[in-house]
């Protein structure tokens, strides 16, 4: 685990790819290198396509939200409602599923919304190094051309996610913590 984290945290998602793509498409000749296959059109072709892009994109956000949950739990796991419920005599299960996991989810929340957000800052790197033609090659192909219109559409479309997923953090924030509650 150490190994994954410190990896997953020093290498650049460009660097990652490369060798995802040498391991994994040129060595084995497991999944294809490039490219993109509509998933209506077949939809086991289109997880092999996606699969390398979206493991590329996955490791660094991982190793985040990994110690986030790590230091979030072992703070959790100090507190004393926590002491409290292991000398009660509850299930082991029962303290770790509804004391200490619900309360450290409550954070991650936060940060796993926000990172979803920051995924579009990543998206334009991997769609150029695995040839996939998405919004974020729309966006540079319209800066290039001065096309202002496609360009303020795109942004507003980021934008627009962007604030969803901002509004989903703060609703999903219930989940976890029944205390707080929408007025």
């Amino acid at each position: 685990m150490v190994c994954y984290t410190t990896l997953g945290s020093a290498v650049p998602s460009s660097y990652s790819g490369m060798l995802l793509i040498l391991l994994f498409g040129v060595f084995f000749g497991w999944l294809p290198t490039s490219g993109f296959k509509s998933f209506f059109e077949d939809p086991v072709a289109a997880v092999k396509y996606m699969a390398l892009p979206a493991f590329t994109l996955s490791i660094g956000n991982s190793v985040l939200l990994e110690n986030f949950l790590k230091s979030s739990v072992t703070q959790v796991s100090a507190s004393e409602y926590v002491t409290a419920a292991i000398a009660k005599g509850l299930p082991r299960r029962t303290v770790i599923g509804k004391h200490i996991l619900r309360n450290a989810l409550i954070p991650l929340v936060t940060v796993d919304m926000l990172q979803l957000g920051d995924l579009f800052a990543g998206t334009v790197i991997t769609e150029s190094l695995f040839d996939i033609l998405g919004m974020e090659r729309l966006l540079v192909k319209a800066i290039y051309a001065r096309d202002y219109t496609v360009l303020q559409g795109t942004l507003l479309l980021i934008v627009t996610i962007v604030i969803i997923l901002h509004l989903l953090t703060d609703l999903l924030y219930s989940w976890p913590d029944p205390r707080v509650r929408l007025s």
